[in-house]
């Protein structure tokens, strides 16, 4: 668990989808030290169960692409804890599949476009409504850099699919402001999880303490970045 940094979520609730793993349970580590009550939802129960067990949180196994499992995992937070504070929706894949437009299927795409975008719109869908009757609440859904500049490595559904991350937070945090619920979306660049596992080359060693993300650009070779590295999933959760 990180060191914490403050008190300040305490007794709020926070739920993550992918919080099994990568980014997710990075998270989940840091808004639990931060004193948050966390909900982890994973199609992994392995995975799940042990990052919930962690951060002393509540585990839902849940399909995201699943409207009813949607549904349910913020109804029984509500059931749970009374509330629902901080939707994390994280959950997304990069499959081998998802290429170039001239040789991905339109299978790959919509199985992309399923888990990255559809699962984005259920879990806002399902999540503002306990917000709205609390009159406050924070939405984070992760986009991605490619959805502002493109892969240099082509996944066509990926990129597709976290545009539409991005536009849709724009369009609900336009929407829902007034009401008292903030939307973002975090555009991380390249970072070193089983995600990304099968597009991007695996860096073996932790990161230098303060290490941050490098910037944009030659996304194919990432050594070849300023810091000769992908980025890590602790250097990711907001704070």
């Amino acid at each position: 668990m990180p060191d914490v940094v403050s008190n300040r979520l305490a007794g709020r609730t926070a739920v993550i989808t992918g919080g099994g793993s990568g980014i997710g349970l990075a998270s989940a580590r840091r808004l639990a030290a931060e004193g948050a009550l966390v909900v982890v939802a994973d199609n992994d129960p392995a995975a799940g169960k042990a990052a919930a067990e962690e951060v002393g949180g509540l585990f839902v196994p849940a399909d995201v692409t699943n409207e009813e499992d949607v549904r349910n995992l913020y109804d029984l937070t509500r059931r749970t804890y009374g509330r629902v504070d901080i939707a994390f929706n994280n959950a997304g894949i990069s499959p081998p599949e998802d290429a170039s437009i001239l040789t991905t299927g339109l299978e790959a795409w919509r199985r992309v476009q399923d888990v990255n975008l559809t699962s984005v719109y259920y879990c806002c869908k399902y999540a503002l409504p306990h917000m709205l009757e609390a009159g406050k609440g924070s939405i984070i859904n992760t986009a991605s850099f490619v959805a502002v500049m493109g892969a240099a490595t082509s996944q066509i559904s990926y990129s597709a699919s976290k545009g539409g991350v991005l536009a849709m937070s724009r369009e609900l945090g336009v929407e829902f402001a007034r009401r008292g619920v903030r939307v973002n979306a975090l555009c991380p660049g390249p970072v070193n999880t089983p995600c990304s596992g099968t597009s991007l080359p695996r860096i073996r060693t932790a990161p230098p303490a303060g290490w941050c993300i490098f910037r944009w650009g030659a996304l194919r070779n990432p050594r070849k970045s300023p810091l000769r590295s992908l980025s890590w999933p602790a250097t990711i959760p907001p704070s």
